[in-house]
């Protein structure tokens, strides 16, 4: 399997510019002393943040961030990454959801859904993605987990909702993040995390570009814990379960095993997985053109669908990826 570099992003902030509870200072002061050091600033509705976090950055240029902001309306919430200014969207309505995907690319930004599926309305208005969406290439990415919601019915709704977008062909290249949501410092000890595999040649490209290059190739990774690592080849598929990347597992053996949950949109296929392994895909009953969610649980969790994955991510074929704008 090609050597690949893994980098931590989280996607999904606040400070004091919206609603958080942090400045902008306090909010990336508390991300790199707690280790994370590829983050976002995504208030809601402003882009006020913006000359504030490159003023700190400039005193403390002991991380990387995005510029984006996440808008916050009656027919849901939408982050920007990589974007240069405000993005208005007093215009849209319900039917008209494309138009403000269509603004973020014009500025060469990246468009996703936050927490598709939380409480809808009477109990919240906005948090669940209501929008229409005419043409699903716009949308890049999908927040499948949010730290802060529930995990049922929200994140594994979230999950679900993103894996039949890719399977039916309408998202077919769709990436997966998860997003701490961060208002206030939080123990993040029990959160998914976002994980970039990216090419060792991008290992010193901005930010923004390894972004989008890992969320157009779709190789982006959501996990708790076990990273899993794929490539594709024809009809074989080879495997390997990371257990040194994220500190909270290291101390696991190599070849602790989980399940393995390989779904596409003629088969699902499920089996135990220890370390590396080597699938034939047309044994699996798979074809080797289709896109395939991959989901890793422990290996006592069954039956699978009534748990939350430790790890989950898709391969899609290079022709069915987005292309880099």
């Amino acid at each position: 399997m090609e050597v690949k570099m893994l980098k931590r992003i989280e996607l999904h902030n606040h400070s004091l510019e919206s609603d958080g509870r942090m400045s902008v200072d306090e909010l990336a002061s508390w991300l790199t002393s707690n280790g994370i050091s590829a983050f976002s600033l995504t208030d809601h509705n402003t882009v006020s943040g913006f000359p504030l976090l490159r003023e700190y950055w400039e005193k403390n240029p002991v991380f990387e961030y995005l510029t984006g902001y996440e808008l916050t309306s009656w027919y849901g919430h939408i982050l920007c990454q990589n974007i240069r200014e405000y993005i208005p969207w007093d215009d849209l309505d319900r039917e008209n959801g494309d138009l403000f995907l269509d603004r973020v690319h014009a500025q060469g930004g990246l468009a996703g859904m936050a927490h598709p599926k939380s409480f809808p309305h009477p109990v919240s208005n906005g948090l669940n993605f209501e929008f229409c969406i005419h043409d699903w290439t716009k949308v890049d990415f999908i927040e499948i987990i949010n730290n802060s919601h529930p995990a049922y019915p929200d994140n594994a709704e979230g999950i679900r909702y993103w894996e039949e977008a890719l399977l039916q062909g309408s998202g077919a290249g769709i990436a997966p993040v998860s997003g701490m949501d961060l208002h206030a410092p939080v123990d993040m000890s029990r959160y998914n995390r976002t994980w970039m595999e990216l090419d060792c040649q991008l290992e010193t490209a901005p930010l923004s570009e390894q972004l989008t290059y890992a969320v157009k190739k779709n190789r982006t990774i959501v996990s708790n814990g076990p990273v899993l690592l794929c490539e594709r080849d024809g009809d074989s598929l080879s495997l390997h379960i990371d257990l040194k990347t994220d500190e909270r597992v290291r101390d696991l053996p190599a070849d602790t095993p989980f399940l393995l949950s390989l779904r596409s949109p003629s088969a699902s296929f499920c089996r135990r997985l220890q370390g590396r392994s080597r699938l034939s895909l047309s044994s699996c009953g798979i074809r080797t053109e289709e896109p395939i969610v991959l989901k890793l649980y422990p290996e006592n969790a069954l039956p699978v669908e009534n748990a939350l994955p430790v790890c989950i991510r898709a391969s899609v074929l290079p022709g069915k990826s987005q292309s880099i704008r």
